[in-house]
Formats: C-alpha cells, sequence, structure tokens
C-alpha cells in the first residue's frame, strides 16, 4: 500500500513538473519571437533612418557643389543621433572631407 502511494506521489510530481517546464518552454518560444520582431523592427528602424541620411547629404553635397555642413544640420536635428552617431563624407581616396562630430587635421579612413 505505502509503495502504491509513494508510487503515485512520485508520478504527480513528475507531472506537475512536466508541466511546468511545458509552460516554461512555451513561455520562452513567445519571449523569443516577441524579440525576434523587435529585433527586425528595430534594424528596419535603423536602415531607414540610415538611407534617409545618406539621400539628405547627398542632396546637400549635390545642391552645393561639395560643400556641406554636416555639423550645422547636425545641430538643427537632421540627423536621428539615437540611431546614427555620425554622418561623414569621404573623398575616392578615403580621406575624411565633411563630419557631423568635430576634427582637425588630416584624416585618412582608406583601409
Amino acid at each position: 500500500m505505502a509503495a502504491i502511494f509513494l508510487v503515485t506521489i512520485w508520478l504527480h510530481t513528475w507531472d506537475l513538473i512536466e508541466g511546468s517546464r511545458a509552460r516554461d518552454l512555451a513561455s520562452a518560444e513567445v519571449d523569443i519571437a516577441n524579440l525576434a520582431r523587435l529585433s527586425q523592427k528595430h534594424a528596419e528602424r535603423t536602415f531607414h533612418n540610415a538611407v534617409h541620411t545618406l539621400r539628405m547629404v547627398q542632396m546637400q553635397f549635390h545642391e552645393h557643389q561639395g560643400q556641406v555642413d554636416l555639423q550645422r544640420m547636425s545641430a538643427l536635428g537632421l540627423f536621428d543621433s539615437h540611431i546614427l552617431l555620425q554622418a561623414s563624407v569621404l573623398d575616392a581616396q578615403g580621406i575624411l572631407r565633411h563630419s557631423s562630430l568635430p576634427y582637425s587635421g588630416r584624416i585618412d579612413l582608406s583601409p
């Protein structure tokens, strides 16, 4: 009789553990799916912002014959500093010509 009672308790405990494990796995799957959606939205927002910034800088660069004041544009809030930390223009040799951040001297960013 005691053995049947112990087996019954053991089976009930096993069932509780498996039920808890199944709920934890289901919850983890929902959390991972939500994180994936959030990551995708963040990536889309980042790329959209980068493309928008690139087009705006290109337009200013072409309209002003290669002169563009990125620091002024940044100060006016035209760049989303929460997304992009810096906007820059390099020449064909990889030399920094314009930047939204202050810099001095010749900065070579070529590989």
